[in-house]
């Protein structure tokens, strides 16, 4: 069996026949989680906070040309140079230029990053992404015939299940905010649950494949995870607050819209489980980070706070209510 032929299931008996099936099944929960991950996303930005994000210029650039140029460079790098199959390949790729995912402000709010300009941030990759994901692909994916991707395919779907949801909720947020405000945790829950049950689905559906993908391809995930951390670093500017709110929009890639534009274009392939190991691998590496700058942050704030004088203890204690 060649790389290009790895399917999602193994050709046993009766399991030819539920491939088809399943390919259905996984398209439909992928669909319904982009449209729920969407809606929740666009609930959570306001019009002020995206204007007062889009009036920082000269950041906003600067993540445009972390996801869009950067990223999109250095996975094509490394793909190359750990000499992926193709279809690992278009998996690795994919999976590096789908910015918009909903994790990242929250290990933004975990760091104690810049969270307004992170919500903001991940609303605007999310718009862009319907289009700029899509090209990309096929400017970088690997010439084979077995290949076969059609960009402006996939931009008519993501429209419909990813601008269109993302749009509808922020015009319920601005006209509505009552009801955004109800429907906003519900949202975030089920997207979450979603998200957990997509991933395992495709794990469970495409374990085989799992074992059969090159040595290389995880340290590949690795290194790729930490360059787009550097990058959103790096670009993020002086604050630390923003840079590392930049540094999670950069490295946090939407593993839901990955996984649908690969179960459309390239089923029964490695690709796809190629996508569910590199989101399980960004997750593992920034939740880390997220919890490393978190205890940074906190240590740094015990060491700046001022000293409390024995006579105001004296006052405090007698301003607390004993028992």
């Amino acid at each position: 069996v060649t790389p290009m032929d790895v399917p999602s299931f193994r050709d046993g008996p009766g399991e030819t026949e539920m491939q088809p099936t399943m390919n259905t099944i996984g398209n439909l929960l992928l669909q319904i989680g982009i449209v729920v991950v969407m809606f929740s996303m666009g609930l959570q930005v306001t019009g002020g906070q995206l204007a007062a994000a889009l009036r920082r210029r000269r950041l906003m650039g600067q993540a445009l040309v972390a996801n869009l140029i950067v990223l999109p460079l250095a996975a094509l790098a490394l793909s190359r140079l750990v000499a992926m199959p193709d279809a690992v390949a278009a998996g690795f790729l994919i999976a590096s230029i789908a910015p918009g995912a909903s994790l990242s402000p929250k290990l933004s709010e975990i760091a104690r990053a810049d969270i307004s300009f992170a919500v903001s941030l991940l609303f605007v990759l999310a718009t862009l992404s319907v289009v700029a994901t899509p090209l990309l692909a096929g400017l970088l994916l690997p010439n084979n015939p077995s290949l076969q991707f059609e960009p402006l395919k996939v931009i008519r779907i993501l429209v419909i299940f990813q601008l269109i949801p993302l749009l509808a909720a922020l015009a319920i947020h601005r006209w509505r905010p009552g009801l955004a405000g109800r429907l906003r945790r519900p949202s975030i829950l089920l997207a979450n649950i979603l998200f957990a049950v997509i991933v395992a689905f495709y794990l469970i559906r495409d374990f085989p494949a799992l074992r059969m993908l090159p040595p290389a391809t995880l340290p590949a995930m690795v290194a790729m995870t930490f360059v787009s951390l550097g990058a959103g670093w790096y670009l993020g500017g002086p604050d630390r607050a923003t840079r590392q709110a930049l540094a999670f929009g950069t490295s946090v890639e939407f593993t839901g819209l990955a996984l649908l534009i690969t179960s459309l274009s390239f089923p029964g392939t490695a690709a796809n489980i190629t996508v569910v190991a590199f989101g399980l691998v960004m997750i593992v590496v920034n939740t880390t980070a997220a919890l490393i700058w978190y205890r940074r942050a906190g240590a740094a704030a015990a060491a700046t706070a001022p000293p409390i004088s024995g006579q105001q203890a004296a006052v405090d204690l007698r301003r607390t209510p004993q028992p």
